[in-house]
């Protein structure tokens, strides 16, 4: 866990705060100065957020000089509008500053409301912190997980073993084969793809096998009642 720094805004600094989040202000900077968190520069909203994201940005962010961002989206929760929280400390800051930076981070975000921010961004390059390379950063926290090796291997296995299954004939008693229904091949396939977990199949007409029960992320009682 990061030492805090035990620097936090004073009380006239949260009363403009609390007036900044009531008003319609697209964005809002702070920065640490002798050991006092004090209130920059205000971006009023002149379109979406979208629109403004760029603009703000370059008149906030300073090559040298590191800062915190509240950035203000359209939506809305249950507390007020959504916040990007932006931590700027560029490459160029020297140590001292990017410590005392990471070390007031979470006591910023209190005092300005946790339950308000939607996202948290760490930058030290200009192009870290514009519209496209944002929206490129929330595309790839939403994708899918990357399957690891094991699962991709697994996964092949499932699909080999259900294939063969349903296309080479299985002897049982007596050399005796039977055919599948063509809703017991649908089923039999969407079982190895893990869409359901419980399939009961029997032939009760002539040779053919169907299709009983389907039941999906079946508990084990379930089953059990199922079957009563």
């Amino acid at each position: 866990m990061t030492h805090q720094s035990g620097i936090h805004a004073d009380s006239s600094v949260t009363s403009k705060l609390a007036d900044c989040k009531r008003c319609s202000c697209r964005a809002i900077k702070l920065i640490i100065e002798n050991e006092k968190i004090i209130l920059g520069t205000i971006i009023p909203s002149n379109g979406s957020w979208e629109d403004d994201f760029d603009s703000a940005m370059r008149q906030l962010l300073y090559p040298a000089s590191p800062c915190y961002v509240f950035y203000r989206l359209d939506s809305l929760n249950s507390f007020g509008n959504d916040w990007i929280f932006v931590n700027w400390v560029p490459e160029t800051a020297n140590v001292r500053q990017k410590m005392i930076y990471a070390s007031t981070k979470a006591t910023v975000r209190k005092q300005f409301g946790d339950n308000l921010i939607k996202d948290d961004v760490t930058a030290n390059s200009v192009s870290d912190i514009n519209l496209r390379a944002y929206k490129n950063r929330v595309a790839s926290q939403n994708a899918p997980r990357p399957y690891t090796a094991a699962e991709i291997e697994m996964a092949g296995i499932r699909t080999g073993e259900v294939s063969a299954g349903l296309h080479s004939s299985h002897q049982t008693i007596g050399g005796v084969s039977f055919a599948l229904s063509p809703d017991s091949h649908s089923v039999l396939k969407s079982f190895s793809s893990e869409k359901c977990d419980y399939v009961q199949l029997v032939s009760l007409i002539g040779s053919l096998i169907s299709l009983v029960k389907l039941l999906k992320f079946a508990r084990f009682t379930s089953i059990l009642l199922h079957e009563q």
